[in-house]
């Protein structure tokens, strides 16, 4: 699944299957979503929770108009009705808020059952100061699902600087002490591209990775 055009032209969505183990192609590619008319749909995510599968995607590009817009269906293949409130979660009509470039989300469930969307955003420098040095940077916004299925995520559709979460009340918050001793190189360790393993010591001895 990708964003592009099918075998026919259409732009969108496009889905096909294919032969896991080969990457090989075995049906043809089939717009399955346009999206909720935004520009720039792009990185879409499919889930199946409950009766339904929901497709979420970005639009509106990874600046100031960035959004995570949504439909669902009853199969894999569709047909996908768009969520009538699309964008489901943004921050781009909240004019000098510092969070901004909310888009690129993920479902995600926790220990308790409930729901959470993991983002992309970035923080201003100040609230009317447009300019961020730290990046993109990833959000955590609460999701509610409706008696019909349909979701909500944060707060009226926008993410804030921080949420209650009167649920979470037995989490253990101890944080991990991370050493070269008590990770894996080759696992826990995040490198530029392909690294060059002769150009990295650990344990005080040149090691492979």
């Amino acid at each position: 699944m990708s964003n592009g055009q099918d075998d026919f032209g259409n732009a969108g969505i496009t889905q096909c299957e294919i032969d896991i183990s080969t990457g090989k192609r075995l049906s043809p590619g089939k717009v399955i979503w346009t999206g909720s008319g935004g520009r720039y749909l792009e990185g879409p995510h499919l889930y199946k929770i409950g009766a339904y599968y929901y497709l979420l995607a970005a639009e509106g590009g990874t600046e100031y108009g960035h959004m995570v817009t949504y439909a669902r269906g009853l199969t894999v293949n569709g047909p996908f009705e768009s969520y009538e409130k699309n964008p489901v979660l943004t921050n781009r009509n909240l004019g000098g808020f510092f969070i901004q470039g909310i888009g690129h989300g993920d479902l995600i469930q926790a220990y308790d059952g409930n729901y959470w969307m993991i983002h992309l955003g970035f923080r201003q420098t100040g609230q009317w100061t447009t300019f961020h040095h730290l990046g993109r940077e990833v959000f955590l916004t609460p999701v509610t699902f409706d008696s019909d299925g349909w979701f909500t995520a944060g707060s009226d559709g926008t993410t804030k600087e921080f949420f209650e979460a009167p649920h979470l009340t037995d989490i253990n918050n101890e944080k991990k002490i991370y050493t070269f001793e008590n990770t894996d190189n080759s696992i826990d360790w995040s490198y530029l591209r392909f690294p060059d393993k002769e150009n990295y010591c650990f344990y005080g001895r040149r090691s492979p990775l």
